[in-house]
């Protein structure tokens, strides 16, 4: 599989602690780095907008996909190469998986969990085949991932559709697994 461009998922806030934009602005940095093109949710603020920010600095393409609503409320980041204004979060997020090679999940709230869910899901439907990956950067999603191994314990999920989640500790893994995928 050649990757051509990798979605990621994350929050439009900054967080409480500066390791959240140090992380996304040097993810953004070797993602471009490497080429990669990325889509995005399309907002300036937040680790959304450092990451693609650091991306677009460092050479990659970045297309944003908002919605109307949201674009009347925040405003999109200076110099993508595309922006695609849809109506709904549902269409914003269909958009997202249709265009995207790659998902690669950074910490969030509850937009990003809503995003990795759906992706995950589709993914489980066989919608599609492609990669995720969850970025559970200074164990950000520790407690995520417990309760997945709960619900496998319990029945509710299996454990080969666990494991359609690939989970990096850092950003330098999340880097060598994208890597990889290319190469699938």
């Amino acid at each position: 599989m050649n990757i051509k461009k990798i979605c990621f998922f994350c929050g439009s806030r900054s967080g409480s602690n500066y390791k959240w934009t140090h992380m996304a602005q040097d993810l953004g940095e070797k993602i471009g780095q490497n080429n990669w093109q990325v889509v995005y949710g399309g907002g300036k603020w937040g680790l959304m907008g450092e990451t693609a920010g650091a991306a677009l600095r460092s050479g990659s393409k970045v297309i944003g996909v908002i919605t109307a609503d949201l674009l009347n409320i925040e405003s999109s980041l200076q110099g993508l190469s595309q922006l695609c204004v849809v109506d709904s979060m549902a269409e914003r997020k269909m958009k997202m998986i249709k265009i995207s090679d790659i998902f690669l999940v950074l910490p969030g709230g509850l937009g990003t969990l809503d995003e990795l869910f759906d992706v995950w899901t589709t993914k489980q439907l066989k919608q599609h085949n492609k990669a995720i990956i969850l970025l559970n950067y200074e164990h950000y999603y520790d407690d995520l991932i417990c309760f997945l191994r709960k619900t496998v314990f319990e029945g509710f999920l299996t454990e080969r559709n666990k494991n359609l989640l690939k989970i990096c500790n850092t950003v330098d893994e999340a880097i060598t697994e994208i890597s990889s995928q290319m190469h699938n």
